[in-house]
């Protein structure tokens, strides 16, 4: 199953969303939870690498040299953020 980068428009971190009263509310925080999980070189690399094409965990293993339970540790983590999400063929 192929994960894929979520075109810009549908990625719920915008700062348009985020109220500019001064208080951290919760745009500011998803702001915030996005740049620590992109802050990641190796999490940030498979980021891109599925923004080029959707690709299979093993793809990604393939790309990075990084273990399958790597790559699905940071998977979830991007899926958890709606930065990817899972294509299933056919």
């Amino acid at each position: 199953m192929p994960f894929k980068l979520l075109p810009p428009m549908l990625c719920p971190y915008t700062l348009a969303a985020c109220d500019t009263t001064g208080s951290v509310d919760q745009g500011w925080r998803s702001v915030a939870r996005l740049a620590k999980a992109l802050s990641c070189e190796t999490r940030l690399d498979v980021f891109l690498k599925c923004a080029i094409k959707p690709l299979s965990r093993g793809e990604i293993c393939e790309l990075t040299g990084l273990s399958p339970q790597l790559v699905s540790k940071h998977l979830k983590l991007l899926l958890d953020l709606d930065l990817v999400e899972v294509v299933f063929d056919g």
